[in-house]
């Protein structure tokens, strides 16, 4: 399945078999080895409900079986994802003013397509770079405290190191696609805020 241009999809991340976030996307490009999406002010997204701990209450502890709708907010977000990488990466724009604030490394498992979008897995950990192209690890706090839980394995934070590593090499040599390129991108103006769609919290999707 290949999603065209402009396509209302889903991203969903998915720990322990159980969708934990929804956010409803647009498709800018889908190819066999680059996936690149969008994400505007006024863009659906939802999150589980729950009695939530750690580090300014990021953590949820206990779900109690529900989802919040809310709005995404302030920022545009270009998305790209390249096949078999276990991180995407996030270009972010202030909205009001289209000033660049810098990419996100978001360390996550490989992307999987279901009939809906995309679904993956977060591993807490992420990388920010600055528009000087200045590195730092982001959300640690966050992550000592899933491990503790036992929310995250040992394993998955030593693939979310090494991947980070791996994407902070490239980043090193202004490659792909922390060159450029994309800082010209702009959104298409007639996409409007697409709806979260139905069965998007089922984590049995094909």
């Amino acid at each position: 399945m290949t999603f065209t241009s402009g396509d209302p999809i889903v991203w969903r991340s998915l720990p322990r078999g159980i969708v934990g976030t929804v956010k409803a996307c647009r498709v800018v490009e889908d190819d066999a080895d680059l996936v690149t999406l969008t994400i505007l002010p006024g863009y659906p997204f939802a999150q589980r409900t729950g009695i939530r701990g750690g580090p300014d209450g990021r953590v949820l502890i206990e779900w109690d079986g529900g989802y919040r709708e809310r709005t995404w907010q302030d920022n545009r977000v270009l998305i790209l994802y390249s096949a078999g990488d276990a991180h995407s990466v996030e270009l972010l724009w202030r909205d009001r003013d289209d000033d660049f604030i810098g990419w996100h490394i978001n360390l996550q498992l490989p992307w999987r397509r279901t009939d809906l979008g995309f679904d993956s897995r977060d591993l807490i950990l992420d990388v920010f770079v600055a528009p000087d192209r200045s590195a730092r690890w982001k959300d640690e706090d966050e992550l000592a405290f899933a491990l503790d839980l036992g929310a995250i394995t040992e394993a998955e934070v030593a693939i979310a190191r090494r991947e980070g590593e791996r994407a902070m090499e490239r980043l090193g040599r202004r490659a792909p696609p922390f060159d450029d390129t994309w800082l010209r991108w702009r959104p298409d103006p007639s996409w409007s805020a697409p709806q979260l769609p139905a069965g998007w919290d089922r984590p049995d999707l094909a």
